[in-house]
């Protein structure tokens, strides 16, 4: 077996100039990621918590995934399509957040962004990060929040608010929490609307998500009851 380091992770990238997926998974020993590929496609990383930076130049790159903790991270990408992101954190307070915002600021121009959370907190900016930066995801055209746990708080309403701080103006949010019968799934279109913080939509749509919370209600009643 080979320990991947930095070195050998560096000089082996370059013997594949005509590289177009590329997965990191669990390589403990790698710390400093330069990837500079002009054909790759997909990149993922999985784990590999030693690493703390992570610099992309990837002209062709379609695809992200990435699942571990915040790190310093800058990405040139313009032909990026969707990700999917898991940050993982073992704790997160106000600084942890500001990270947050600066990583989501360079996937403003997605297609498709997923986020991933265990129990939908890591996705609530807190309101006093909220009135000093600006929203990172102007451009997210569909956000997709998928939640481990059923979802009891946030609530519903709560999530749907947070997540339209991150991302204004979506065509789609789409929430999935929980997990087997007690999974929850709700997608909202949103065509304009004037105040993302008050959560000002038209009544269709706010039917709709009314419809959402009372099912969220009535799942959580079931799932505290079956517990």
């Amino acid at each position: 077996m080979v320990a991947i380091t930095d070195d050998w992770f560096h000089d082996g990238i370059t013997q594949f100039p005509t590289l177009e997926i590329l997965a990191l998974s669990y390589c403990h020993m790698l710390e400093s990621l330069r990837i500079s590929c002009p054909h790759l496609k997909k990149f993922i990383l999985c784990g590999c918590e030693s690493v703390t930076r992570l610099d992309i130049d990837a002209s062709c790159l379609l695809e992200l995934k990435y699942s571990r903790d915040l790190i310093s991270f800058s990405l040139n990408a313009p032909t990026l399509l969707q990700a999917d992101i898991d940050f993982s954190p073992r704790i997160f307070d106000n600084p942890w957040f500001v990270k947050q915002i600066e990583i989501l600021a360079y996937l403003n121009h997605l297609e498709v962004l997923t986020l991933q959370s265990r129990t939908g907190k890591t996705v609530v900016i807190p309101e006093e990060v909220r009135e000093t930066f600006a929203s990172p995801l102007y451009g997210v055209k569909h956000l997709k929040v998928k939640i481990i746990k059923p979802l009891f708080s946030p609530s519903l309403q709560d999530l749907v608010r947070a997540l339209l701080w991150i991302a204004p103006q979506p065509e789609t949010i789409s929430i999935e929490s929980g997990f087997g019968k007690k999974i929850l799934k709700v997608c909202i279109p949103f065509i304009s609307f004037f105040d993302p913080l008050n959560l000002v939509l038209d009544s269709q749509k706010l039917i709709k998500l009314n419809r959402a919370c009372e099912f969220s209600h009535r799942l959580e009643r079931e799932t505290k009851h079956s517990l």
